[in-house]
């Protein structure tokens, strides 16, 4: 006796040999082509032997596919990502929960959790509609047993300066997991080598600096935090040249023996680990007066010009060496520097704005004045 069925899914095992006129088909399997597939078996004796037997149907019966897995549908793009960035996804993987047979369970609705995997750094991800509240997975509720992983970011942070491959791992209650394709962080564009990416670097070209709190353009390093453009940038500088403590900004007021008149700001600061000559760049927040000379000048009243300095507008540019002449300590890889700015001629007030009169204001000052002419002769006549 042979079963058989006329849907697109496929019968095994589907002919026995009847004992005392009964065919039990024990062994009897139907793999579908897709969950909640209907099918009706059919059974008939052997044609043409012995008294032909009319076939029988048997009741309708709806198959039900139960995952076991988890697969890719659709695999994450690109593939590279730069390391410490948020690289969001030009397409976007796709998982969903299958059966034995590769086909899709669509009754199944547990989450499906996106995790990173086989990398030695660390994955922040996000995606629209992330139900578990941890920045380092995504969790999608499936749709028929599958998962989009909509607008998906990624942002893979690598643990050295070398390239480093990763996966995507998804996972859901007891299903088989799968990895992704096999990602790859690149270490990101970082040309002053500060360890801080050129995207986000507001000194790409300065090791020493890579942040401006209050926009003044002067790094937090060598801010003086007057909030007026006042401290120091450092050029040509190694990435272990470092500020050592806070740049300060104090009075000249005091200092005595000045060559000239001095303008009222100094500024010291002290660079370590520089071992070589570097470029300062002294920012002072006024303009500094023409044919002013840049000095190094110490609280006991030691004033020495500083060879090769420029000055222009608000700031004065020289070099310093370490342990040269304009290094105020002994300290091997240390550079100590006060500066400030002395002028030959008396300083200049900053000019003032002479204040303006709108239209109205000028008619009725010219009222004002034309009724007081009025008064005063009035006044006269009278007199007389």
């Amino acid at each position: 006796v042979t079963v058989t069925e006329a849907s697109a899914g496929t019968l095994t095992s589907g002919t026995v040999a009847a004992v005392s006129g009964v065919a039990t088909f024990s062994g009897l399997i139907y793999t579908a082509t897709a969950d909640q597939q209907s099918f009706t078996l059919t059974a008939n004796d052997d044609d043409g032997v012995g008294s032909d037997i009319a076939t029988t149907d048997a009741s309708a019966v709806i198959s039900d596919v139960v995952a076991t897995m988890l697969v890719f549908d659709t695999q994450p793009v690109p593939l590279i990502t730069p390391s410490g960035e948020a690289t969001a996804l030009t397409t976007v993987p796709v998982a969903s929960a299958r059966d034995g047979a590769n086909v899709v369970d669509t009754g199944y609705s547990t989450g499906i959790t996106l995790t990173e995997v086989n990398g030695a750094g660390a994955a922040e991800m996000t995606a629209t509609g992330d139900s578990d509240g941890s920045a380092a997975t995504v969790t999608i509720s499936p749709v028929s047993g599958v998962s989009t992983f909509t607008s998906m970011q990624i942002t893979y942070t690598a643990s050295g300066d070398a390239n480093e491959t990763y996966n995507l791992q998804a996972s859901s209650g007891g299903l088989s997991t799968s990895d992704s394709s096999v990602l790859s962080a690149t270490p990101a564009p970082d040309r002053d080598g500060d360890g801080v990416p050129d995207s986000i670097d507001e000194f790409p070209d300065d090791p020493m600096e890579s942040v401006d709190t209050d926009g003044d353009g002067i790094g937090d390093g060598g801010d003086a935090d007057l909030g007026s453009g006042v401290g120091i940038q450092v050029a040509n500088a190694p990435g272990s040249c470092n500020f050592s403590g806070p740049v300060s900004a104090s009075s000249t007021s005091k200092i005595p023996d000045a060559p000239g008149n001095v303008i009222p700001l100094q500024l010291s600061f002290v660079l370590a680990g520089c071992g070589s000559d570097v470029t300062i760049t002294a920012m002072f927040g006024d303009p500094l007066p023409i044919g002013g000379v840049a000095y190094k000048v110490t609280s006991a009243g030691s004033w020495t010009p500083i060879p090769g300095a420029v000055i222009n507008g608000n700031a004065v540019t020289y070099t310093v060496a370490d342990n040269g002449p304009l290094d105020s300590d002994t300290v091997l890889g240390q550079i100590t520097d006060p500066v400030t700015v002395v002028s030959p001629t008396p300083l200049q007030p900053q000019a003032q704005a002479i204040p303006t009169l709108t239209q109205w204001q000028l008619l009725v000052l010219v009222l004002a004045c034309v009724i007081t002419v009025f008064r005063v002769g009035r006044i006269d006549q009278y007199r007389t």
